[in-house]
């Protein structure tokens, strides 16, 4: 989908055995500089803003500044992350931490807070990256329950930038 002059590109994966679907995935890609060429906007993803009181849970984790370099080691070779040079060249002041190692801490917050710990009752989470993460930040991540098996989601930096918004949590009880 064009979107004025940057692209956004939707990926669905499905992960199966022979016994059927383990798990489906959906990512959507923005890409800087690659619109242009027209076509719909496309439709605004569902609302998860969260309610207008304190959240139910609050948990802060603090990431490490080397987790650039071992996110390298992943198979994420996108200079951005890495190198102070490329980042700089793209617009950026500094290499900035990985999305889904942000959408990583705020997972294990809430595989700790609401699924107690237990991986066999997280059932999904979705959310929009909404700005960078700086290698050394602390992610809290704020949970509202909105149900018995869901919540919603907003993670910020120590600064108050909200880095993951509209967002939400499924689990099990």
């Amino acid at each position: 989908m064009g979107q004025g002059k940057a692209a956004v590109i939707g990926i669905e994966s499905h992960g199966c055995d022979s016994d059927g679907e383990l798990f489906r995935t959906h990512a959507t890609l923005f890409v800087r500089g690659g619109g242009g060429f027209g076509g719909e906007r496309g439709p605004a993803s569902a609302d998860a803003a969260p309610p207008a009181r304190e959240a139910d849970i609050t948990v802060a984790f603090e990431t490490r500044p080397e987790q650039g370099a071992i996110y390298r080691l992943s198979g994420d070779l996108n200079p951005i992350h890495i190198d102070p040079d490329f980042a700089l060249k793209s617009g950026f002041p500094a290499p900035f931490m990985h999305g889904l190692c942000t959408y990583g801490v705020v997972g294990r917050a809430i595989l700790r807070e609401p699924c107690h710990d237990d991986p066999a009752a997280f059932r999904a989470m979705r959310g929009r990256f909404s700005d960078r993460v700086g290698f050394g930040d602390t992610i809290t991540t704020r949970i509202w329950r909105d149900g018995p098996a869901r919540a919603l989601v907003q993670a910020e930096t120590q600064d108050g930038r909200v880095v993951l918004s509209n967002a939400e949590a499924r689990f099990t009880e």
